[in-house]
């Protein structure tokens, strides 16, 4: 979890990426900042990380936070906005 006020950057994704090991704490991880990566190197990074070591870095922000709650006060499923949000990293390939 990151408490900058601006979006993090790449290396806050490689630092996440480096403690992601298939025998350790797996491949999927979440990246929380209030507001989440930039929109130009920092989702590079996740792109990256996704095609070069099949490693899944979902960035999250305040705002992705905040609907989800809202999802599941109205009895959704807000795993499907993470689901969206994994497709869309998947698309930037």
């Amino acid at each position: 979890m990151k408490n900058n006020g601006g979006p993090v950057s790449n290396t806050s994704v490689w630092q996440l990426a480096a403690y992601m090991k298939e025998k350790g704490l797996g491949l999927f991880g979440f990246l929380i900042a209030r507001n989440g990566v930039s929109r130009g190197v920092g989702n590079y990074a996740v792109i990256d990380q996704w095609l070069h070591s099949q490693k899944m870095v979902v960035p999250l922000s305040n705002d992705d936070l905040v609907r989800m709650i809202r999802i599941r006060d109205g009895d959704g499923e807000p795993e499907r906005h993470v689901q969206t949000l994994i497709d869309s990293i998947r698309r930037g390939v």
